[in-house]
């Protein structure tokens, strides 16, 4: 209890001193007296508004910087308020002036129209403007020119009405929304203006600005809601006077047309008729100049060949009306192309991609007129121009020549005869200077004329220039779209009764009636004819039979080793072609017979379109089911196999024939036909069954696990085709099936295009295997008649060895085996040398066959990989424009740099990284895939084209040749990459550091892969091994086979591949036997037992390596009697090889030609010998022989 009672004074204490410590500091504080102004500092005063007037608020402004009370940031602030207060407060003013505007137009909206209506011009036709007497062509031309510029200066005009007009529909829109946001930001500013502001004394002004420019925002917030309703309101008014004054403009327009016209055909009139009369007067002095000297009749001939340049169908003035004529042509065309592209861009923006626009988008772009026409054009006019300009040079210089006069007279003069006498001389002088001046002014009008015809094909070539570019981008513009856009309604219920109703029209409408009718009328009139056809076609049918037989008497001859040749292979392809035009024969009877008359009714009009169209369905079927015949083409000629393929393949092309081909037949009647909503039904369900049942066909035929594959694998499983069975099925199966689905959602046209090109790629794909095939047949005739030629000269020089081995065993008896002398040894070389000589081929520059075929083979299958992509580009360059539609499908977007040029201050043009926000679309995926999918074949094939198409042609050895090869691979694949990367928006920049970071983590965690890749960089730069090479790395020895990015194959002795890292080539010794030379030296240790002749032993060994064809005679051979060993006398043999070639076969000969050689000569090699010492301890050995007790 006391400690408790303890405790509690203490805290006691322990409170008032702290009481009193917060008392004492507290003190001097409380002793200060407070600040007058401090107190009104910290005081809050009411804000008060600067009257809303410009010259109010540029006083406060003015007084507020020159306080000096206020601090600079302060200044700045105010300063930029009441600023843009009064910026605003003089665009409510102009907002106030355009409401009173609107306000007038509102009123005297009909004032203004009647106004207008008088003064709209109305169209003459029969303008014809006044010509002022004695006018020359030059004035008349300068009437002309301002006529055009006029006319020019109209047009523009009218664009600009134009412009404004469509701005209307879009503004109207805007309207709305406009008002919608004032509102919404006058309701804010009203918010916060109803809160009284208040501030301290040094923020007062600042307060006072901000306040001022918030009532200065409501004012003009305000403002734009009254002129935006205003503008609503009036939005009628202006329109019509809008249009109004459009057609005033297209008034002006068409009358300074007609102006610009006639005064035209006043200019090409007038010019004919002085070229006309020109010509007229030329023809009549030289008429006159006939009877006159030889030097003027010359020069009145030349003055007559100029006059006539400007007249005739070919002259200049025919050809300036004429390019007038195509300047008008033109620029009406480029006019509708103009406004067909505004109306279709307009409607697209106005309802959206619907049906409507489908049919529309279908109908504009068949009426879109073709510019090759336009680019042949200006290609012949371009020729035409650089003509114009060396007329007008040779003119120019004709033209100097007449400048001084008497010069010119003193020229022609000097061809007179000198004896003429003074009198006659004096009057040549004179018709030579009339004819002269006559030709000065020829000369002239010529220029002027050259000069109209070269502005107007100027003229011409910029129009037609501009409406290329402009057809370019209106088709550009459809094309992006038609497919993308429902062509039709989707299938609905009663597209079925419809397809009904439209067979019985077609049933009831005498089509058939009409078209038998048509055929016997035509019969009638041609029987002749008619029965001449029918018996071709007869004879034709009967004529098959005959080419069977004859197909299998040509397979046998190539069967034949001996009488196979190409020819036959042509004989084949005839034969073939005559039985696939057996039914193509009927059609084309069937269309004869029709006939194309032009009084037929639009059915029989039909029905011979669609019988054109399966003319050519029948023909390329037909023919490549002909190729399928029992001995025909594909079996016996190009050696496809197995035969149960082709027997498959003929059957089903038969299918494909009886069934598609009538109703290809009926939907090409049925699209001829006009159309309808219910001929559309019965065209589009056509079209579906069609897609059905090639589909079914084509999948069931080219499915990757079916019959067809099966046996191509079984058969090749690395030929193209079952590579591309994928791709093949996709094309034949998957995409007929998906067009059914599309054509039924409404994507009729689509599908049918699609299809289309669908089918041609098949033809194309076979069309160039066709192609592969007879060049590989070809190439297979070819080596045969070379790998014969080569087997009867290998059999010649056969038989040759064979004589000089019967002369030289003819000689052996006459020499026999001691090898004591020299001549025997010198004989044997001979012999063996012949021997070497004769089984070598005779070096010639032909190629190896197989050599040969192989890099023809690849040549051909270059061109048809080319011809394949050229192809396909033909049939799908139409639908490639379709694709551009994924680059408005945004992804994300990034931050790219980009260069661009700027204009200096120096007036030059300068670049400059700048950053950009670049959008990343689909369409950029896609080609980024495209990009990795092309890089990725790139460097497994490209580095194998560039082989044979340059390398081989170089002389490098393999081991360079390799390293090209993997080094482009290497940069094909890196290029591909940061192409593919830098399309999706990931430039080095953005992951650089990622990439430092990962490389440091896979340099310590990979770094032997890392060492091993960059080994193999180095090996490929350095060089120290090739392929190719025989190498000795640690305990393998081995032919280098490859070379890649990681390790380095080497195949030994064994045949087997040992794969050893590269940095093992690096880091350890390595030995190459075949780097710079391929020549080796080959020691043969051999001993002898003492008491040997060494002289003999000496010659044995070089007369056993001289006769080896395989030992080179430079660098010497050499057998060195090396010392004396334990139980011999230790020789060395020392040859010389070329290469590692046969190195065991080497070795086997010459110590098999040693022992040989030894034996003969009676010299022993001696088994080692040892001596051996035995102890015992007591001196007694006993010995005991095996087999005695």
């Amino acid at each position: 209890m006391m400690q408790t009672k303890l405790s509690l004074t203490h805290r006691h204490l322990m409170i008032f001193v702290l009481l009193i410590t917060i008392f004492v500091f507290q003190i001097p504080v409380l002793g200060q007296v407070p600040n007058s102004d401090s107190t009104e500092k910290s005081q809050l005063l009411e804000v008060k508004t600067v009257k809303l007037s410009a010259e109010d608020i540029e006083a406060r402004k003015k007084t507020a910087l020159d306080s000096a009370t206020l601090s600079g940031d302060m200044k700045i602030k105010i300063e930029e308020n009441f600023s843009s207060a009064i910026s605003n407060l003089k665009k409510a003013n102009e907002l106030n002036l355009k409401i009173q505007e609107f306000e007038k137009n509102m009123a005297n909206t009909a004032e203004i129209l009647e106004k207008m209506k008088k003064t709209t011009i109305q169209t003459n036709r029969d303008f014809k403007p006044s010509i002022p007497k004695d006018s020359s062509l030059a004035q008349l031309e300068q009437q002309l020119a301002q006529s055009q510029a006029d006319l020019s200066s109209a047009t523009g005009s009218l664009a600009e009405a134009e412009t404004t007009l469509k701005s209307f529909s879009e503004r109207r829109m805007e309207i709305p929304k406009l008002i919608v946001e004032a509102k919404k930001r006058f309701d804010a500013i009203t918010q916060s203006l109803s809160t009284p502001a208040q501030a301290t004394l040094d923020s007062m002004e600042t307060a006072v600005s901000a306040r001022t420019l918030l009532n200065s925002q409501k004012l003009l917030t305000e403002s734009e809601i009254a002129t935006l309703e205003k503008e609503q309101l009036s939005h009628d008014s202006r329109l019509e006077i809008a249009k109004a004054k459009r057609d005033q403009f297209l008034a002006r327009v068409s009358e300074l047309d007609v102006a610009a016209k006639a005064w035209q055909e006043i200019v090409n009139e007038r010019r004919k008729a002085e070229a006309e009369l020109a010509v007229q007067k030329a023809r009549e002095a030289l008429k006159d100049a006939a009877y006159a000297n030889p030097a003027v009749t010359k020069l009145a001939q030349e003055n007559a060949r100029l006059a006539e340049l400007r007249t005739g169908p070919q002259g200049l003035a025919a050809r300036i009306e004429e390019s007038s004529k195509r300047q008008d042509q033109v620029s009406k065309l480029l006019t509708k192309v103009r406004e067909n592209f505004k109306s279709i861009k307009d409607r697209i923006r106005a309802t959206g991609f619907t049906n409507a626009i489908g049919i529309l988008l279908r109908v504009k772009r068949a009426e879109i007129p073709n510019v090759s026409e336009f680019r042949r054009s200006m290609n012949r006019r371009k020729n035409n121009i650089s003509f114009v300009q060396l007329q007008l040079i040779e003119l120019d210089e004709k033209m100097s020549a007449l400048a001084n006069m008497d010069l010119s007279i003193s020229s022609a003069i000097s061809e007179v005869n000198k004896n003429t006498p003074e009198e006659q001389l004096n009057l040549i002088k004179t018709n030579i200077k009339d004819t002269l001046t006559t030709r000065k002014g020829l000369i002239e009008s010529l220029i002027s004329d050259y000069n109209a015809y070269f502005v107007r094909m100027v003229d011409v070539d910029s129009l037609e220039r501009q409406l290329v570019s402009e057809i370019s981008t209106y088709t550009s513009f459809i094309d992006e779209r038609i497919l993308w856009v429902q062509s039709c309604q989707p299938l609905r219920y009663y597209d079925l009764p419809r397809a009904t109703k439209a067979i019985g029209s077609l049933a009831s409408s005498g089509m058939a009636k009409n078209l038998g009718t048509l055929i016997l009328n035509n019969v009638k009139a041609n029987p002749v004819s008619t029965v001449l056809l029918l018996i071709a076609v007869i004879a034709v049918f009967m004529a098959d039979r005959r080419l069977t037989s004859n197909l299998r008497q040509i397979a046998e001859e190539v069967s034949r080793a001996t009488s196979d040749n190409f020819y036959l292979t042509v004989q084949a392809t005839i034969s073939t072609l005559v039985h696939s035009f057996l039914w193509p024969l009927v059609i084309i009877a069937i269309l004869y017979v029709i006939g194309g008359s032009q009084d037929a009714s639009e059915q029989i009009k039909a029905v011979i379109s669609s019988l054109n169209s399966l003319l050519g369905f029948i023909a390329i079927s037909c023919g490549i089911r002909s190729i399928f015949l029992p001995k025909g083409l594909a079996e016996v000629h190009f050696k496809w196999k197995p035969l149960e393929i082709n027997n498959f393949l003929k059957n089903r092309l038969f299918l494909i024939i009886i069934t598609c081909g009538p109703l290809y037949f009926i939907f090409k009647t049925i699209e001829s036909l006009p159309r309808d909503s219910s001929i559309e039904s019965l065209e589009r369900l056509v079209f579906m069954a069609g897609s059905i049942v090639l589909a079914i066909l084509l999948g069931s035929t080219f499915r990757p696990s079916g019959f067809f594959f099966r046996n191509v694998e079984d058969y090749d499983s690395s030929n193209w085709i079952f590579r591309l069975r994928y791709v093949i099925f996709l094309l034949a199966g998957i995409i007929p099936a998906c067009l059914v689905i599309m054509s039924g959602l409404g994507y009729f046209y689509t599908s049918v295009q699609i299809l289309g090109r669908t089918v041609q790629t098949l033809i194309l794909l076979f069309c160039i295997q066709l192609l592969y095939a007879f060049s590989y047949r070809a190439l297979n005739i070819v080596k045969r008649s070379m790998a014969i030629r080569k087997a009867q000269e290998r059999k010649a020089r056969l038989e040759a060895q064979k004589t000089i081995d019967q002369t030289d065993s003819a000689a052996g008896e006459k020499h026999p085996g001691s090898i004591s002398g020299q001549t025997t040894s010198d004989q044997s070389r001979t012999a063996g040398e012949n021997t070497v000589s004769s089984l070598t081929p005779v070096a010639d520059n032909e190629p190896n066959i197989y050599t040969m075929g192989k890099q023809t083979r690849k040549l051909f299958l270059g061109a048809a990989m080319i011809c394949t992509f050229v192809g396909l580009w033909f049939i799908w360059k139409d639908v490639m424009p379709a694709l551009k539609a994924f680059n408005r499908i945004t992804l994300w977007t990034t931050s790219m740099k980009i260069t661009e040029g700027f204009s200096a201050s120096d007036g030059t043009t300068e670049s400059r990284v700048v950053d950009r926000i670049v959008s990343i679309t689909l369409s950029d995926i896609i080609l980024a895939i495209t990009v990795i999918f092309l890089t990725i074949t790139g460097s497994r094939n490209l580095p194998g084209f560039l082989e044979f198409s340059i390398l081989r042609r170089l002389t490098f050895d393999n081991g360079v040749k390799f390293a090209i090869r993997t080094i482009s691979s290497y940069l094909i694949t890196v290029a591909g990459f940061v192409i593919a990367f830098h399309l999706i928006g990931i430039s080095w920049d953005k992951v650089q550091w990622l990439v430092a970071a990962v490389s440091v983590g896979l340099g310590f965690g990979l770094q032997e892969i890392f060492a091993n890749f960059v080994s193999g960089l180095i090996i490929l730069f350095e060089r120290p091994m090739r392929v190719g090479d025989i190498v000795t790395v640690g305990d393998i020895s081995g032919t280098v086979a490859r070379i890649q990015i990681r390790a380095t194959t080497i195949t030994d002795w064994d045949r087997k591949e040992v794969i050893i890292p590269n940095k093992e080539f690096i880091t350890a010794r390595l030995v190459n036997w075949t780097l710079t030379d391929t020549i080796l030296r080959v020691i043969f240790k051999v001993g002898v037992a003492y008491g040997s002749d060494t002289d003999l032993v000496q010659k044995l060994l070089l007369s056993v390596a001289s006769g080896s064809p395989k030992v080179l005679n430079d660098p010497p051979t050499k057998a060195v009697f090396m010392g004396f060993g334990e139980s011999s006398l230790d020789f060395e043999l020392r040859v010389f090889i070329p290469n590692m070639d046969g190195w065991a076969d080497f070795l086997h000969s010459i110590n098999k030609g040693i022992d040989n050689a030894f034996r003969a000569n009676d010299v022993e090699i001696p088994f080692p010998q040892r001596d051996l010492h035995l102890r015992v301890s007591d001196g007694n050995l006993k010995v005991q022989i095996a087999g005695q007790a």
